[in-house]
């Protein structure tokens, strides 16, 4: 657990206090009484992870130097307190102006870093102005409460400590953009006095280095302004937003397309659009990110309203009308968020804007509420309207309740807005982590998908992982959605940067905040000292919610699901099923189990456990299954009460040892049936023979095989465990068992479509496998069969035999007229030795319908054989 040093003497935040609005419907405050001047970024970090994210300010406290301005670093002390610390090193000492931050974990060591840009140049010496330079700074995470100023990091390093006489550096936000699981630098630039320089660009070396990069978009320029970043796309790699920072500059889209970006101009620079900030966020709820972009006037400085794109399969479009004032309100406009403020489903908009209510023309801070249609309505109840003068701005859930909090940085006190939380409606928190190998720790540039039943209709939500938002600002990383009355989210859907590997999963509870690490079937995760966290792993289908936890360091939680049968060493009691009555199992499912451990969690835990029954076969009564649990491999399962929402089971009380868990029933309700190792199908000539193999065996009767002809799905059955002993079951066995069947009712030249079904002993029947086989006259040289019917109307069947020794030849079946004109090609190719079926409808090449008459069918293959016959098609 990390340390920190405070500045105890001043408590600058205590829960439900409003100090002068008054306002105590959604929002309680704003609390005045963070920073001192004025603060270009506001971003949200959990710097010591202890689960509660703090605050970072840049700037905020005038020095004796005007343009010389400390930085602020404020820990939540996770009881409703926020303090100013004193000693986390020159991230919160250094004395230079400074624009926003980004924050991520660069070194993939599972602390968060902070890469700071300037935006003006500055004086080194005591005459004002008298040598200027430019500094990007990376305060490196030492997991001790306090960071390292880097200065030697490859060409990045050199841009660090060298600076610039001509160059300020606006934004730097992090981005993995080549997808190799670290994060890379873009930086904004200007001149001293703001004119437009070029982008700069760095690749991570994966070793504390980085390698200056040229591509499009370092050849391309902005002035004063910063970016944002998201795969908008969802193709896989992130894609970047530049902001224009004056009126002459483009704002503009570059999309990623693996080796350098494409460039999609938006807003074209002349005398209008001085773009500012922008934010992805998915207005029009159809599960695709949209952007909103703030315009801070025109070259007049006039105000002017802002942009939004919608987000049509990866084109953004313009909206010009039909949502509402966030695109008619003419502001002079800095910083936009976005959050969904009330829980209701759907995403609503911040706004902060340079001036007051005193300005001419008026102008104040705005908060947008989506009807959830994507149009929007000022909310005037909130106080956030009366104020102004905003630099940045950005919102979290500051006290893990659920809703999202509002942090603005302004010209003059900071503002902290306190959510009071929407009654009735549900939420749910996920913090995606990356393995730091391929997918970066920080996950910056994962997409979060979720979707859950609110007011009665299935509805899809999307969050992106962003590295930065609102004007040099940072949302949380955690992504947050609202679920209105929704008690469970039916899907978790998450497309992780890097490999691009989508992982996910079903019927999770409301309410709660996961921790989702990205994995396979197996999977690492760290688990938080001291959080009462739910953590998902990969594609694992296991989860692990720790409701009570005293550990005090902090450890790690492992998740295994092994796709095989677990074994039995027998069955120790009876467990409380989904539907309330008792279960005593008898069986485990052979299909997966799953092993969890956890290590270094010093302290006592209680867990509640959550498995994914998804494509478990032989599932009668999902309410009748129970979670079972068992040290090891030799020690008896033990049924543990358990609830279903779904395809999720999970334990109504809770473990206080981990180890391996299954899915048990009794085989009165559940077969959980047999292991299919092997199956397959032989053709031969008027036969069929069919051979499985079963790995395990369990309350297993005997199998059943039906019969159809392919393509009619009219299946009888053939055989049966009943009539044929070398068809039963073994009961009970952990040993593979081979099985044989031959079918020698059929007809060569016919296709069929086989089923194998397992039956337990209850009765319950499970389908094993299903193939289609054909079985062939075995023939000694080419023959042309005589079509039948014949004459014929519509349709006629053709037999064409080819050797064993020629199934290499090529073959060619073509239907002439009388004539000599060709009518159709048939068939052209090779073909297996046997007996081939073949039908013409009477239509030509292009499908047309052919008149009376006689054609005629030549046969060739190679040159070893050419046959012709007469067909006599009549209407």
């Amino acid at each position: 657990m990390q340390k920190h040093g405070y500045k105890w003497l001043n408590v600058w935040f205590i829960l439900f206090m409003s100090i002068s609005t008054g306002f105590s419907q959604q929002f309680t405050g704003p609390i005045r009484t963070f920073g001192k001047y004025v603060t270009n970024g506001v971003s949200w970090n959990d710097y010591d992870n202890d689960g509660f994210y703090d605050i970072y300010m840049t700037n905020g406290f005038q020095s004796s130097s005007p343009l010389l301005w400390e930085n602020f670093l404020y820990h939540n002390l996770g009881n409703g307190l926020f303090d100013s610390v004193s000693t986390a090193g020159s991230i919160e000492s250094d004395v230079f102006l400074s624009a926003g931050s980004s924050w991520g974990d660069f070194d993939n060591d599972g602390d968060i870093d902070v890469i700071v840009g300037e935006p003006l140049t500055h004086s080194s010496g005591s005459g004002f102005f008298s040598t200027y330079f430019s500094e990007t700074k990376v305060y490196q995470n030492n997991n001790d409460g306090t960071f390292t100023d880097l200065t030697s990091m490859g060409d990045l390093g050199n841009e660090i400590s060298g600076g610039s006489t001509s160059q300020s550096h606006i934004g730097a936000i992090w981005v993995d953009y080549d997808n190799d699981g670290d994060l890379d630098v873009i930086e904004s630039n200007a001149t001293f006095l703001g004119g437009a320089q070029n982008f700069t660009m760095y690749r991570n070396n994966g070793d504390g280095t980085f390698t200056s990069i040229s591509n499009n978009i370092t050849a391309a320029s902005s002035a004063r302004a910063g970016f944002t970043a998201a795969d908008f796309d969802e193709d896989g790699d992130i894609d970047i937003v530049t902001l224009a920072g004056n009126t002459g500059q483009n704002t503009t889209l570059w999309i990623n397309t693996g080796t350098d970006f494409t460039e999609t101009v938006l807003l074209s620079g002349g005398s209008t659009y001085n773009s500012q900030s922008a934010t992805w966020l998915d207005y029009d709820g159809d599960g695709d990110l949209d952007l909103y972009i703030a315009i801070a006037g025109d070259d007049s400085n006039v105000a002017q309203p802002n942009e939004l794109f919608r987000n049509d399969n990866g084109t953004l479009v313009q909206v010009t009308s039909g949502v509402g004032p966030i695109i008619s309100d003419a502001y002079l406009t800095l910083v936009t968020a976005a959050a969904d403020y009330d829980n209701d489903g759907d995403i609503d908009i911040y706004t902060g804007v340079n001036g007051d209510l005193t300005s001419s023309p008026a102008q104040h801070n705005a908060l947008y509420t989506n009807n959830g249609s994507g149009v929007f309505t000022e909310n005037t109840t909130t106080g956030i309207d009366t104020s102004g003068f905003a630099e940045g701005g950005s919102f979290a859930d500051l006290d893990n309740d659920g809703d999202m909090d509002l942090m603005v940085g302004r010209q003059g006190k900071n503002y902290l807005y306190k959510n009071n939380g929407n009654s009735g409606t549900h939420w749910s928190e996920i913090e995606c982590v990356g393995n730091g190998s391929t997918v970066n720790m920080s996950a910056i540039g994962a997409l979060v998908k979720v979707t859950a039943t609110i007011n009665s209709s299935s509805k899809t939500q999307i969050r992106d992982v962003s590295p930065q938002t609102g004007r040099g600002s940072h949302n949380m990383l955690r992504t947050h959605f609202g679920l209105g009355d929704a008690t469970y989210l039916s899907n978790i859907t998450v497309r992780w940067p890097g490999p691009g590997t989508t992982t996910s999963y079903t019927d999770m509870p409301a309410d709660k905040i996961m921790r989702y690490t990205f994995g396979t079937s197996t999977g690492t995760a760290d688990v938080l000292a001291s959080r009462t966290f739910l953590y998902l792993i990969g594609s694992s289908g296991g989860a692990v919610e720790f409701v009570s936890n005293t550990d005090v360091d902090g450890g790690t939680l492992t998740i295994t699901r092994t796709d095989s049968d677990p074994g039995n060493a027998g069955y120790s009691g009876s467990a409380t099923a989904p539907d309330g009555s008792t279960v005593t199992p008898n069986s485990v499912s052979n299909a997966k189990y799953w092993t969890m451990s956890e290590s270094g969690l010093t302290g006592n835990y209680s867990a509640r456990i959550y498995i994914d029954i998804s494509g478990i076969a032989g599932v009668n009564n999902p309410d009748r299954l129970v979670i079972l649990q068992r040290a090891n491999s030799g020690s008896a399962w033990t049924p543990l009460n358990t609830s279903r929402t779904g395809n999720t089971l999970s334990t109504t009380g809770t473990v206080t040892t981990l180890g391996e868990f299954a899915i048990g029933s009794n085989t009165a309700d559940n077969s959980l049936p047999v292991e299919l190792s092997a199956f397959s199908l032989e053709a031969g000539d008027g036969k069929v023979v069919m051979n499985w193999k079963t790995a395990s065996e369990l309350e297993n009767a005997g199998f059943v095989i039906e019969r159809s002809v392919a393509g009619r799905d009219q299946f009888m059955e053939i055989a049966s465990y009943q009539a044929d002993d070398a068809l039963k079951g073994q009961l009970y066995s952990n040993t593979e068992t081979a099985y044989s069947f031959t079918d020698n009712s059929v007809v060569n030249g016919t296709t069929y479509t086989y089923r194998l079904w397992d039956v337990s002993l209850s009765g319950a029947r499970t389908q094993l496998a299903r193939q289609e086989a054909r079985p062939m006259t075995v023939v000694s040289g080419y023959m042309l069969h005589r079509n039948y019917p014949n004459p014929f109307n519509p349709v006629t069947t053709i037999l064409f035999d080819v050797p064993a020794d020629e199934a290499q030849t090529p073959v060619k079946l073509t239907v002439y007229n009388s004539l000599g004109e060709r009518i159709r090609v048939l068939f052209q190719g090779t073909l297996n030795s046997g007996s081939h079926r073949f039908e013409w409808d009477g239509t030509n090449q292009n499908g047309i319908q052919q008149a009376s008459g006689v054609y005629i069918l030549h046969a060739t293959a190679g040159n070893r054989f050419s046959q012709t016959m007469k067909m006599l098609l009549v209407k």
